[in-house]
């Protein structure tokens, strides 16, 4: 330690300079990692979103679903036209469902019903006429995102057919609008 000595006008005076702080070392952060997410957007009229880490797969030979896609662990998402008015008819008319626990749910804002049985759970929406259904096992990593991100959408609607003029006697004016 270095002790200075002043003297003013025939004080002595003894100046201590500040203790210096020893630096502690603080721990190096660990970056998070971050999961690549990306978007499915299916022409069946849905739309969500799973980690990047897993893939999505179409069943190609399937000719009877708007949709038929698996993921690589295990989640199985389906479209297709619904036999039953509501949802409650499905999960009664469903003979794999028996003695399943049924609970009220919702999927993409759509009243549902989610059924548990056997390490599987099920969720269906029924919506204009087309039955949405998700399964999986609990063991499904993506479930939660998919089910969360799971989005109805619509397809653009087809422009309106042109029809030709009818012809009531009067003259007919065809008017032709430009573009510039």
């Amino acid at each position: 330690m270095v002790v200075f000595v002043s003297m003013v006008l025939g004080a002595c005076t003894k100046i201590t300079p500040p203790k210096q702080q020893t630096p502690t070392m603080v721990p190096e952060q660990t970056p998070i990692p971050t999961i690549n997410t990306l978007t499915w957007t299916d022409e069946a009229g849905f739309v969500f979103s799973y980690p990047g880490t897993i893939k999505v797969t179409t069943d190609s030979n399937d000719n009877t679903s708007y949709a038929n896609l698996t993921t690589t662990d295990g989640l199985k998402i389906m479209a297709i036209d619904s036999k039953y008015k509501d949802v409650s008819a499905w999960v009664k008319g469903e003979a794999k469902f028996k003695d399943g626990v049924i609970i009220d749910s919702e999927l993409s804002g759509k009243p549902g019903k989610k059924v548990v049985k056997g390490g599987m759970t099920t969720i269906g929406i029924i919506d204009d006429n087309i039955l949405f259904t998700l399964e999986y096992s609990t063991d499904s990593k993506s479930s939660t995102q998919i089910t969360d991100s799971f989005t109805l959408t619509y397809p653009t609607p087809m422009p309106a057919a042109k029809t030709a003029p009818v012809d009531s006697g009067d003259e007919v004016v065809l008017e032709e609008e430009v573009v510039e």
